[in-house]
């Protein structure tokens, strides 16, 4: 399996890279300087990627 490395993971393209990336199942390191949107990103992509089991 690949690892993506996103900085700027909390907001804006970093963030929709993301999702895109979790949703084709790439284990990912997400970096940010806002703990609390990185935060609701890792809340949002868990339960997006129980959908997809």
């Amino acid at each position: 399996m690949e690892t993506v490395l996103i900085t700027g993971a909390s907001s804006g393209i970093g963030y929709e890279l993301a999702k895109i990336y979790a949703k084709n199942n790439y284990d990912l390191v997400l970096v940010a300087r806002r703990i609390e949107k990185l935060k609701r990103l890792k809340s949002e992509i868990e339960k997006k990627i129980s959908k997809f089991k």
